[in-house]
């Protein structure tokens, strides 16, 4: 098989799936925005929750995980991250 048909091939397979297998790349500022307008919500629905930048603020302990109605995997702002956000937005201005 030729490199050429083996590329159309993968295209193939993946032009059924639309957008779901482009993921995209949330900066720090994207994570500090969304965390003042959410700082709480459940994981399993937010990308942006998944993302790199929101897990090493998980392992510095500013987001905390707990559990939510449901049972949903949820995510809350420790009140140190409260208070790095707050400093982080009145430093952007």
């Amino acid at each position: 098989m030729k490199i050429s048909e083996e590329i159309d091939q993968i295209k193939e397979e993946y032009a059924s799936k639309g957008n779901n297998c482009q993921y995209k790349v949330f900066t720090e500022k994207d994570l500090i925005y969304y965390l003042y307008l959410n700082p709480v919500g459940t994981i399993e629905d937010d990308e942006i929750m998944q993302s790199a930048i929101a897990k090493s603020y998980f392992d510095i302990g500013l987001i905390k995980q707990g559990v939510g109605d449901g049972m949903t995997s949820q995510y809350y702002l420790t009140a140190f991250g409260r208070d790095q956000v707050k400093k982080a937005l009145i430093k952007e201005r």
